[in-house]
């Protein structure tokens, strides 16, 4: 019976598929605005998140100079200026960074390593 239902597909009608599929993809992948988004779809950076948006890279102080080499980590990072934040984090330090911005006037952020970040953090600003 399911022999009878299973339709065999000639070895011709295969490639023929094949080299139109190949075909119609690279002349779209031609196209600028195609193009970026299978390559963000494909690297990760492309995948939008409802709830949040993507993390600007922020200048830092020291190193890693930039928030996007301090997410390479894979570790949640928290951008925050002076020392104040790093008492907060105390029991969150094994999976948390705390990194200080080049630029003193950022807002604190806390920002995950898929680059997404809920916005500037809301409550008291940590004392300098």
């Amino acid at each position: 019976m399911a022999l009878r239902e299973t339709r065999v597909v000639s070895p011709d009608r295969c490639a023929r598929r094949q080299i139109a599929r190949n075909l119609i993809a690279g002349t779209l992948l031609k196209l600028g605005p195609i193009a970026r988004k299978a390559t963000g779809v494909i690297s990760g950076i492309g995948i939008d998140y409802r709830a949040a948006r993507r993390a600007t890279d922020v200048a830092l102080a020291g190193d890693p100079a930039r928030l996007y080499e301090a997410l390479r980590g894979g570790r949640f990072v928290l951008v925050a200026p002076g020392m104040a934040a790093h008492g907060i984090i105390a029991p969150w330090a094994d999976r948390v960074t705390v990194v200080a911005p080049a630029d003193p006037s950022t807002p604190t952020c806390s920002s995950v390593p898929t680059h997404t970040s809920p916005g500037p953090a809301t409550g008291p600003k940590p004392a300098s």
